[in-house]
């Protein structure tokens, strides 16, 4: 019977109500019958207790109670692992635009939005680590959109070098400045 209060602490801290409603509730179910068996049993004289059902009861308990566990514990395991990808995938990504984008002028709110990308990606490992995966999947998504954010900042300080226009408006600005400084 221990081990079962143990199962059923564990269940309950695992989420296996928010997992898998229905197979939990039954868990329950058998649970509290093999429980209800188990103090019948006690409650009769010594000589005549047999506990050989309650004892199947509880097997048939653990049984449930481990499937259950095993199927939380592979969702948690992929929802990390999926998590960890996502995490290390966006940290490449903004160092790649810190990278390329360190030289830029007038980059300031580029800047701002990698800054806020890097602590929500800070949270988000923080949330994983803590076995918070829900919070942590929120967080990626929004490091995912202010580095997204970054990049069209980037591009669009970037499309002023690559016209052609611009460059040559700022080249006859430059070669006025020389003939006015001769």
């Amino acid at each position: 019977m221990h081990y079962a209060e143990v199962q059923q602490r564990a269940l309950t801290k695992a989420g296996a109500v928010d997992y898998f409603p229905d197979d939990y509730k039954y868990y329950r179910a058998v649970y509290y019958n093999a429980k209800d068996a188990y103090d019948k049993e006690g409650a009769k004289f010594q000589w005549f207790r047999d506990y050989s059902d309650v004892s199947d009861q509880f097997r048939l308990v653990l049984g449930r109670g481990n499937k259950i566990l095993a199927r939380i514990n592979k969702i948690n395991k992929d929802k990390s692992e999926e998590i960890a990808l996502r995490i290390s995938s966006l940290k490449e990504k903004i160092y790649s635009i810190k990278q390329s984008t360190s030289t830029l002028n007038e980059a300031w709110l580029l800047r701002r939005s990698l800054s806020r990308a890097e602590i929500l990606l800070t949270q988000a490992e923080l949330y994983h680590k803590k076995g918070d995966f829900d919070s942590a999947l929120t967080n990626l998504t929004l490091v995912n959109t202010y580095s997204s954010r970054s990049i069209s900042i980037a591009n669009s300080i970037l499309s002023r070098y690559m016209d052609r226009h611009q460059l040559a408006k700022w080249k006859n600005m430059a070669q006025e400045t020389i003939d006015e400084s001769r």
